[in-house]
């Protein structure tokens, strides 16, 4: 990370979002506090486009503020959806098998991150689950 930071001037824009980068991969807690806090804006925005969608199915009130504060989040699932679509069909596996592979593989590596020592050693946390992802694709 030093070397990428020393590419840049002092206070240009791409070394200021490297040192964030690097302060909150420092150590164990400031990256359990990044993801975490990850996790919150994951769960208010998928919220918040359930309640739109709702609200535009239905017939209920949907604002253009709503609408806009969740457009980019929403293309991001959706070409997430496709790229795991097109992955299974190279593969030749069902959408709920790559699915199902893909749930496996990042509670894998999240549980890996969370249960990551503090100091060396051996860590006996139990294995992390996160909460808000699905084996199960999306709603159709």
């Amino acid at each position: 990370m030093t070397e990428l930071l020393d590419i840049y001037p002092e206070h240009h824009h791409t070394q200021r979002r490297l040192r964030t980068l690097a302060s909150r991969l420092d150590n164990h807690d400031a990256f359990n506090k990044w993801r975490a806090s990850l996790d919150t804006h994951w769960t208010h925005l998928l919220d918040r486009l359930v309640r739109t969608r709702n609200a535009i199915t239905h017939g209920g009130p949907a604002t253009t503020g709503a609408v806009r504060s969740i457009a980019l989040f929403a293309s991001q699932l959706s070409d997430w959806e496709v790229k795991l679509a097109l992955e299974a069909a190279l593969q030749n596996i069902s959408h709920e098998t790559a699915h199902r592979d893909f749930f496996k593989i990042s509670n894998d590596l999240l549980g890996k991150i969370h249960n990551a020592p503090k100091h060396w050693g051996r860590s006996t946390t139990p294995p992390y689950r996160h909460p808000r992802v699905s084996a199960q694709p999306a709603d159709r």
